[in-house]
């Protein structure tokens, strides 16, 4: 029976939300051990008395009390996963507690894109659903090598450890050796990236989110876009190509002008 993970957005999202639930539902398509929902329409939002900062067993506390009214969730999950906005206290990435895990998006944008915020958000999931599962009982690395698992008590090291898709030896023994072989192929389908496929080919992932969704996961950060990068989008690719065509041609043709008529 396949592991049931239900994901909130719990405080209004800076990201391409719709792009990121796609990403991520898609995956259902192709895991085997491994099932993924969203709440559809939380009827609250997440929020810290503190303003952006959150200490890490407060947040998992602060949901825990809500969270029949952020999920509306129908029947059992194994693991729940919720999604915000706000800075951890100890500035750490995410947090996990009794199959309940918290994940923060913020300083991904400007400190660590690429890779886009999606493919971080979905990093994270499936990380924090090895340290939930009390079966495995699974543990950071101390050192870093680029697993799954690693810290990352500094965080710079996280976009290369996303990049690497890595799951180290003894991590993966563990997971096949108590989960067996199709959970640890779903995780190593997610960390390799493959499912986004070519995005020049059409009906893909990375297709999809490119003409569906206005996101080109191999250029854009995943965050919502401002007015600016939104309009650049509708300049040709070869716009400075055109804009300095125009003006050698400008220059040119009064140059042209001045030189006739001094002569």
């Amino acid at each position: 029976m396949k592991k049931q993970v239900l994901v909130t957005i719990a405080q209004k999202p800076k990201i391409n939300e719709w792009a990121f639930k796609y990403a991520l539902l898609s995956l259902n398509n192709s895991l085997k051990c491994i099932e993924i929902g969203f709440a559809d329409s939380p009827n609250s939002e997440f929020v810290y008395p503190d303003g952006n900062f959150i200490d890490q067993d407060d947040a998992i506390n602060i949901y825990n009390q809500k969270k029949d009214i952020f999920t509306g969730r129908d029947g059992e999950v194994d693991f729940e996963i919720a999604i915000v906005s706000s800075r951890f206290s100890k500035n750490w990435f995410s947090i996990s507690k009794e199959g309940v895990a918290i994940v923060t998006t913020d300083a991904w944008e400007k400190a660590f894109a690429p890779p886009s915020v999606i493919e971080y958000l979905i990093y994270t999931i499936f990380a924090q659903l090895l340290y939930m599962d009390d079966d495995l009982a699974i543990s950071s690395h101390n050192s870093t090598k680029g697993c799954i698992v690693d810290f990352n008590l500094l965080k710079n090291n996280k976009p290369g450890a996303i990049l690497s898709g890595y799951i180290s030896e003894d991590i993966a023994e563990k997971i096949e050796n108590i989960r067996g072989q199709d959970y640890l192929n779903d995780f190593k389908y997610v960390l390799s990236r493959e499912w986004l496929g070519d995005r020049d080919q059409y009906g893909t992932v990375g297709w999809n989110l490119k003409y569906s969704y206005g996101f080109d996961i191999f250029k854009d950060s995943g965050f919502k876009k401002s007015f600016w990068e939104k309009a650049w989008e509708f300049a040709p690719e070869k716009f400075w190509d055109i804009v300095i065509y125009v003006s050698t041609g400008l220059l040119g043709a009064i140059g042209g002008y001045f030189l006739a008529k001094a002569g």
